[in-house]
């Protein structure tokens, strides 16, 4: 929400000594399965592991877990049962002829398979189902909250609030419903009703911590600075530990800035430097609210009196940080002086050099990235900068030697976007100098060692096929994907293929599965270069209005 939209601070998490060990774990374990079975729902895990001191890390371990034991318990449930329901028996039930007992069966049955289907990607299956379940029972609060949650992430915000409002309309004291409506509101920019929603959960709950923050953020937006700073106070008094109170008081410094009480906002900042010393994001609090309101030269200046008050040097790296996105050519010279004081800090290197690179500074691009590699031969940053060199200079082999280090680390990491990243890099320099068989052979291992992965890296090799013109693989690949997990680019690509192919028809169908997956399908659609021979076609326009 702007200059006020601070994050609360990430613990440390417990000691790996402890985190590791099979007790700990086990009762990690079963705290997270009895709050997901209990509520359906992960915020509720994530917040009872995070209250046991687990940080995000941790708790994406405990949570992946304990959701695969539910997932396979789901799946066993249902694998026997017979979903769906045949118009007959619709008809049925809806004339009353069917008993209530019939009808709750039913009822119970197409909902389980709905969620189920939702879980699994089926989308469209799944939003088809629920609407089944609202015809049968029109008060049933569940089905509108899901297809609210479906239609939000294939991004048709107008009925996603649609049905999330029907769904308040049938249960008006439910919180959870005002906080997903919130969320939409906020994500099509309609801050009043956003507003309205969390002022109707402080009045369901006014201890309702989240609420009353996410309520203060609104405030300051609107520009009630006074009303936030009421609210914000409100959260910290309630706050059951130091963890709870690390954005409210974030929020406080800034609005204590606005407000005009400047030593109270320092003494509150330098309060919060001793409670998180950890954090450097609270030394750019101050700077930020002058920065964004113009006072640029007052938003440095707290940097270089900080450091003159300290002799730490630091606050010229913080300083550096700060101008990154902001002043590219003043934070090249911010970081110039830093590295006077500190010349073996990778991360100061590795900055400057990202500027230089922004903003065309003629340097030794080469010469500073073999610097980074000699203090931290690691450093994804500067290897990633050596693949890019040598893949330009067409040394392909030396690039894959690299490109597989750097698969090798990222491997062991927790940030499965990076390691796909990685894997990509490699399969693209492979393409340059290996044969087909050797770079599926790549596919086939990479889909071993990364077992959670597995379905992007087989999407990646329906792309391969569909490179190297060999379509029919390709199409054999996506279709399996599908059976596995509806995704709509999938079919997407399966539609690029048959218009290559010359199969309009074929084409459109495909295309019209995507957009019911995913309608920003549409937009990518309308600019492919691949579908131009189809852009004056009537259906294909009429598909991608």
């Amino acid at each position: 929400m702007g200059i006020f939209d601070f994050l609360k601070k990430k613990n440390s998490g417990i000691e790996d000594s402890e985190f590791n060990s099979e007790q700990f774990q086990q009762h990690c374990y079963a705290l997270a399965v009895w709050k997901l079975k209990e509520s359906n729902n992960s915020n509720d895990a994530i917040r009872e592991l995070k209250k046991i001191g687990l940080n995000e890390v941790q708790v994406e371990i405990i949570l992946k877990k304990a959701m695969n034991l539910i997932v396979k318990e789901t799946e066993s449930k249902l694998e026997h049962t017979e979903f769906g329901i045949s118009d007959k028996s619709l008809e049925e039930i809806l004339s009353g002829k069917a008993s209530k007992e019939q009808t709750k069966n039913i009822l119970d049955k197409l909902f389980s398979f709905a969620t189920f289907q939702s879980k699994k990607g089926k989308s469209q299956n799944a939003i088809d189902l629920f609407n089944k379940c609202i015809l049968i029972d029109p008060s049933f609060v569940g089905s509108y909250v899901n297809l609210s949650a479906l239609n939000h992430e294939m991004d048709n915000y107008e009925e996603s609030l649609k049905n999330i409002n029907k769904a308040i309309e049938l249960d008006p004291l439910n919180k959870v419903l005002y906080e997903n409506k919130a969320i939409t509101c906020e994500t099509v920019n309609n801050y009043k009703e956003e507003k309205k929603c969390y002022e109707k959960i402080v009045e369901i709950d006014s201890n309702d911590l989240d609420a009353l923050f996410a309520l203060s953020q609104c405030k300051v937006r609107d520009g009630e600075f006074k009303a936030a700073l009421d609210l914000l106070n409100r959260v910290i008094d309630l706050a059951p530990n130091k963890e709870e109170i690390h954005g409210p008081h974030l929020s406080k410094i800034g609005i204590l800035v606005e407000l005009g009480f400047e030593k109270e906002a320092k003494d509150l900042y330098l309060k919060m430097t001793k409670q998180f010393p950890e954090d450097v994001s609270i030394h750019s609090v101050i700077p930020n609210i002058h920065y964004f309101k113009e006072n640029k030269t007052t938003a440095l200046s707290f940097f270089n009196s900080r450091f003159e008050e300290t002799k730490d040097i630091q606050f010229l790296k913080y300083k550096a940080d700060f101008l990154f996105h902001r002043d590219k050519e003043n934070a090249i010279r911010s970081y110039d002086e830093y590295l006077k004081f500190n010349p073996e800090d990778t991360s100061a290197l590795q900055c400057r050099l990202a500027l230089q690179a922004d903003t065309n500074k003629t340097t030794d691009t080469k010469s500073e990235n073999d610097k980074i590699l000699e203090i931290e031969p690691n450093n994804i940053y500067a290897l990633k900068n050596r693949v890019n060199t040598l893949y330009s200079e067409k040394n392909f082999s030396e690039a894959l030697i690299v490109a597989e280090k750097i698969y090798l680390i990222e491997k062991n990491r927790l940030n499965s976007t990076e390691r796909m990243n990685s894997i990509n890099m490699i399969i693209q320099i492979c393409q340059q100098f290996m044969n087909e068989k050797d770079i599926l052979t790549k596919f086939d291992m990479f889909q071993e060692e990364n077992e959670n992965e597995k379905y992007n890296i087989g999407y990646q090799k329906g792309l391969f096929f569909k490179s190297t013109g060999k379509f029919e693989e390709a199409i054999k690949v996506f279709d399996s994907q599908n059976e596995e997990h509806d995704f709509a680019w999938n079919y997407y690509q399966i539609a690029i293929i048959k218009n290559k192919q010359g199969k309009t028809v074929e084409c459109l169908e495909h295309m019209q599965k995507a957009i019911n997956l995913d309608v920003n399908i549409k937009q990518d659609a309308k600019q492919y270069h691949e579908l131009e021979n189809l852009f004056n076609n009537p259906n294909f326009i009429k598909l991608t209005e």
